[in-house]
């Protein structure tokens, strides 16, 4: 039906597909939407998505809808509850708002982006709609646009509340913990994807001869690295070692960073370093032994099947 209204309306009428409505719903159309808000507007020009998501954005009439056309609610009020499916419902918002601030950067409007950042927080303040991962594309905003001190203050936030995540999650006992294995491997996965963030951050303070402030920034996380290096040790398998390359990687950014800047404390992130390469070492080690256990066992299966 959707193919046969297309076919019949020959571009006379402009065709919309919700966001929300699922990547089936879309039947292969992906690469001819343009994103205008809650909404794709099917165009009849194909266009190449640079972030992975269904085809580009009109940031004109985003940037105006966003601005000055939605209407946002009652979210900003202190009397208003939000409850869960509505707190998921901004997971939605928070993601096409950022979106949005990325391509309006890419097309060097960072003023606009910024205007952006500053509605989203104005709308869905966090006192009702608490910080969480998909706060973390304003945060990139603001560093990208240039206001590091508001994209400073949305990561320390971020930080502070998954690193608060992750303690609660590691107080529990050995028999309990397979009950929050998820919930403990998804809070090390964002906290390294904020620190990825955080690091660019302090790159930037570098370049903008705030050396003081990078410093600060780097030997905080250099500190948590530390901290929780017991975390990571605890951790096995694959996607443990993926959480320990990643801290790795983050780590070798810092070192190239401090190195002209602050040799104190390039120091201080080797030694860090090199104890997270000891537990690569020994979780790689330990899934080579695993596997080796587990041939044979495989073997004689195969054999068993085969008789």
């Amino acid at each position: 039906m959707v193919l046969d209204i297309i076919a019949n309306n020959h571009w006379k009428r402009p065709i919309y597909f919700a966001n929300t409505s699922g990547g089936e719903s879309s039947i292969g159309l992906d690469d001819y939407f343009l994103q205008e808000g809650l909404a794709y507007h099917l165009v009849p020009i194909k266009i190449k998505s640079n972030d992975g998501q269904p085809g580009g954005i009109n940031t004109d009439v985003m940037y105006d809808n966003v601005m000055n056309k939605f209407k946002w609610g009652n979210m900003q009020s202190k009397n208003v509850y939000l409850n869960e499916d509505v707190l998921r419902m901004t997971w939605n918002f928070k993601m096409i708002l950022s979106r949005l601030t990325t391509a309006l950067i890419d097309e060097g409007k960072k003023d606009s982006a910024i205007k952006v950042c500053d509605r989203a927080q104005e709308v869905m303040p966090e006192y009702n709609v608490p910080l969480d991962y998909f706060s973390l594309g304003f945060a990139e905003a603001y560093m990208r646009a240039g206001e590091l001190k508001k994209a400073d203050l949305l990561i320390s936030k971020l930080i502070k509340i998954y690193e608060h995540d992750l303690a609660f999650y590691n107080t529990f006992s050995p028999e309990d913990a397979a009950s929050v294995e998820y919930e403990k491997d998804r809070t090390s996965a964002i906290i390294q994807r904020i620190s990825q963030v955080e690091v660019e951050l302090a790159n930037a303070y570098y370049k903008n001869g705030l050396k003081d402030k990078a410093d600060k920034m780097i030997a905080g996380m250099i500190n948590n690295y530390s901290r929780d290096l017991s975390c990571y040790s605890s951790l096995a398998g694959n996607y443990a070692t993926s959480i320990v390359e990643q801290s790795l990687s983050i780590m070798q950014r810092m070192g190239q960073m401090t190195k002209n800047n602050n040799a104190e404390l390039s120091t201080k992130i080797t030694g860090v370093f090199n104890k997270y390469m000891s537990v690569y070492y020994k979780n790689k080690n330990m899934m080579n032994e695993q596997r080796q256990a587990q041939q044979p066992a495989d073997e004689s299966m195969d054999q068993q099947q085969e008789e």
